[in-house]
């Protein structure tokens, strides 16, 4: 039980990592000919150092099933870790995606149905007003100096973001990978309670 809760922080950390504080940023600003100011987030990441933070998070969340199987082993429990890759199509992409990452190829059957792939890793500026009532976010950057101030209220929050869109073999989209790893984390910490692994 102790190693699998190890590896869910070490998970929520992986995604944790994924973004970083606007504060701490340093961003690279342009003024083009006409006068217009821009503002590149990307902190001089390259497509290498975006993939090594997402396979990151990838490899934690699909490695779930092997920790958790060896937990119902052992402790005379039923495992349905299979089911839930099988049933729940954003637990299926990743586990496709580690597979995938894996063996260069989907060495046995696609999980998902699909073949996924990861496009257009980016680091951007993420803001997000929250749920609560009266909740905002102001984030302001000198063009003179580069210094950025922020100011937020509630539950908003700013952040540098890494993300990617997550197409098909046809090129569909299947969904952004935030979103389908933050999916595929609570579908597994519910199996997790489902079998007594964390309360």
């Amino acid at each position: 039980m102790l190693e699998i809760n190890k590896r869910l922080k070490r998970i929520h950390k992986s995604l944790y990592n994924l973004d970083e504080d606007v504060l701490l940023a340093k961003p690279n600003k342009t003024i083009n000919k006409d006068g217009f100011f821009f503002i590149d987030f990307s902190q001089e990441k390259n497509a290498e150092d975006l993939e090594i933070a997402v396979y990151s998070v990838i490899h934690n969340i699909a490695s779930i099933k092997d920790h958790l199987k060896e937990y119902c082993n052992k402790n005379s429990k039923i495992f349905k870790g299979d089911n839930l890759i099988n049933s729940n199509s954003d637990v299926a992409i990743v586990h496709d995606l580690w597979n995938i990452d894996k063996h260069a190829k989907l060495n046995q059957l696609s999980r998902s149905g699909k073949i996924p792939k990861l496009i257009k890793l980016s680091q951007n500026l993420k803001l997000s007003t929250g749920v609560g009532k009266n909740s905002s976010v102001e984030i302001s950057f000198d063009p003179k100096t580069g210094k950025q101030s922020m100011k937020t209220t509630g539950d908003a929050s700013a952040t540098l973001n890494i993300d990617a869109e997550i197409i098909d073999e046809n090129n569909n989209l299947l969904g952004n990978l935030s979103s389908i790893c933050n999916n595929a984390i609570s579908s597994w910490e519910n199996e997790l309670k489902n079998v007594g692994v964390i309360f």
